[in-house]
């Protein structure tokens, strides 16, 4: 597995997440 890869695909998935969190629970969950 290239570790590059791995890592923008984590990052994406860590961004996506916010984005969920954020528009489920609002900006007072972070």
């Amino acid at each position: 597995m290239n570790i590059t890869c791995e890592n923008q695909a984590y990052e994406a998935i860590s961004e996506a997440l916010v984005v969920y969190i954020q528009t489920t629970h609002g900006n007072s969950a972070l």
